[in-house]
């Protein structure tokens, strides 16, 4: 189980200073990552459990709705490729890309938009590697 080094931690925590400075607070950390809350909106940085993998979570909490930030990045950021190995990579990726973002990844309407692009992006995906 990949687990978040407090080196990580600090820097991606850094990086995220932005949230901060928009009025998000940090809830919790863990070994795994961290959450940052404002309103109605919480953010999870994390490294999964039992995967190498690492993402942003956006969480609408009256909605309670989910959605992967780093989803999002991947299919509307060109020629981004994503290698699993290097979780911290990544995730520093997705906060870069959630600070250019912001304003778009906060509406829930956009993510429920990018829920049905990100399943046809996977389904092209596939239907390009099985041919």
């Amino acid at each position: 189980m990949p687990r978040m080094s407090d080196t990580d931690r600090m820097h991606l925590l850094a990086q995220t200073q932005f949230l901060r400075d928009s009025g998000y607070s940090l809830e919790r950390q863990n070994e795994y990552g961290f959450e940052l809350i404002k309103g109605n909106i919480q953010f999870g940085f994390y490294y999964e459990r039992y995967d190498n993998d690492s993402d942003i979570s956006i969480r609408f909490l009256k909605e309670n709705k989910v959605f992967s930030v780093g989803w999002i990045a991947v299919v509307t950021s060109e020629n981004m490729t994503i290698d699993i190995n290097r979780a911290f990579e990544n995730l520093s990726f997705f906060c870069d890309y959630l600070e250019r973002n912001l304003e778009l990844v906060t509406d829930i309407t956009f993510c429920q938009r990018m829920d049905f692009e990100i399943e046809q992006y996977i389904k092209n995906k596939q239907q390009a590697h099985s041919c």
